[in-house]
């Protein structure tokens, strides 16, 4: 049995939802604290943390193109170009219909 990891500094996120790219190259997590986490799978390093909003993460998922769309609580969309670390664009807002 192995004996448990050392402690971090770090807080512990909880993810919400997690999206494997096409390629199977790329890991997406979207935590609580309204970051996507992009980790590499050959490795599985912590590689790029994307800022998506103050918002929780509820939803992420990667285009044929190997774009990331992630999706916050309070409706933000933001689609990602996951080569540069940037978003394309301004964020877009969903409206929710009653």
């Amino acid at each position: 049995m192995r004996p448990p990891p050392p402690a971090s500094s770090e807080p512990l996120i909880w993810s919400n939802d997690l999206a494997l790219s096409a390629n199977g190259q790329w890991l997406a997590t979207g935590s609580q604290d309204g970051r996507v986490v992009l980790i590499e799978t050959d490795s599985f390093s912590r590689s790029v943390s994307l800022k998506a909003g103050s918002a929780e993460v509820i939803q992420i998922a990667f285009q044929a193109e190997g774009r990331l769309v992630s999706a916050t609580k309070d409706g933000e969309l933001v689609i990602w170009d996951t080569q540069a670390g940037e978003p394309i664009g301004p964020p877009a807002g969903l409206r929710r219909s009653a």
